[in-house]
């Protein structure tokens, strides 16, 4: 990607999709996740496939990958700046305990929002097929404000380090 300042809001947009495909009930935290690593640096070398492509953006991803596992975690991420990595990664561990239980409703309206920036929740129930209501429902079981406000934070934050 190359604006890091999206990078936030599309691996959120990737988990929504695998949580609302992945699933095979609609429960909390039924079917499938995945872990995911944001790495913040220049692109040195850019290959036909990602696994080909090099620099400090890809090995800072690689290496916050693996340690994911090792640290009970599935999102992650690494920059230039200790400080911003601490907490930003704390944050994503926070929101991980309710993103993970994401349900495939939950997800599916996840993936409006983040596709939809703006719209209303009646233009969100309209777009799923279901009432205002039932929607405002979801939002509050998906966190969606939590959402949004994590990847505003992540914006300014890094918009600061970037100036």
């Amino acid at each position: 990607i190359q604006n890091p300042e999206v990078a936030l809001h599309r691996a959120l947009h990737i988990k929504a999709l695998i949580k609302k495909t992945g699933a095979d009930k609609n429960e909390p935290g039924a079917g499938i996740d995945i872990r995911l690593s944001i790495g913040i640096g220049e692109k040195t070398y850019q290959g036909s496939r990602v696994s080909e492509s090099n620099g400090p953006a890809y090995v800072r991803a690689g290496e916050k990958f693996d340690l994911l596992r090792r640290e009970h975690s599935i999102f992650g991420l690494e920059s230039p700046w200790p400080d911003f990595n601490e907490e930003m990664n704390l944050i994503f561990r926070l929101a991980s305990l309710f993103m993970n239980e994401w349900s495939v409703s939950s997800a599916a309206l996840m993936e409006l929002v983040l596709e939809n920036p703006g719209a209303t929740q009646h233009e969100l129930g309209l777009k799923l097929g279901i009432k205002q209501n039932s929607v405002s429902g979801r939002w509050k079981r998906a966190c969606v404000s939590e959402v949004l406000a994590m990847d505003a934070l992540y914006r300014k934050k890094l918009n600061r380090l970037l100036a």
